[in-house]
């Protein structure tokens, strides 16, 4: 007999999953059959399956049945190899000569930091998040190596539309990460 809170985790991991697979199939059909200048995908699975089995992810704390971590403790880097997988097929369709910019808004408690044993309850979720996210970016006219500091998620829009040899929206808030080009066009 299947325990119901497991069965219930199954079925939001194949769920989760399922939505994930869909929008790589989607963004792999776009990269091999139509024309295109500019791809975005937004992959949101590694945030919900962290909500549902970051409690689980090694180091096992206090409080977490052993058993379970034994069952679930895997999910997450299993996430990560997945999304790493899917990553590299979009990178080989692109090809060499494309721009990436992968962004993730925030991070996510995955060591002893963990705020409890719970990560999907909506009065404790925020805690689940590290406060600060990446900005990577690699291709043609970008510096290799460099760190950019006091980056925010307004600046991707910005450093997106300078890539392109666009104006940057006076209403914007965001800047654009001059520190990633090599030899940047004047700002317009």
């Amino acid at each position: 007999q299947s325990n119901p809170v497991t069965a219930r985790l199954l079925t939001s991991l194949a769920v989760i999953l399922a939505k994930a697979a869909s929008l790589q199939a989607a963004a792999t059909t776009i990269l091999e059959n139509e024309p295109w200048d500019f791809l975005g995908v937004y992959f949101q699975a590694l945030d919900e399956l962290g909500h549902h089995f970051m409690p689980w992810h090694p180091p096992v704390l206090p409080g977490v049945d052993p058993g379970e971590a034994a069952l679930f403790g895997g999910v997450m880097e299993m996430a990560y190899q997945f999304h790493d997988m899917m990553l590299g097929q979009l990178l080989h369709l692109a090809g060499p000569d494309t721009t990436l910019v992968l962004v993730s808004d925030h991070g996510f408690e995955s060591g002893a930091q963990r705020p409890g044993t719970i990560a999907n309850d909506h009065a404790t979720m925020a805690g689940w998040h590290r406060r600060y996210g990446i900005i990577t970016m690699a291709g043609p006219g970008l510096t290799s190596g460099e760190r950019l500091y006091g980056s925010s998620v307004l600046d991707v829009t910005p450093t997106i539309l300078h890539l392109f040899g666009l104006a940057v929206g006076e209403d914007m808030d965001g800047k654009v990460l001059v520190g990633a080009l090599q030899n940047p066009a004047p700002l317009t």
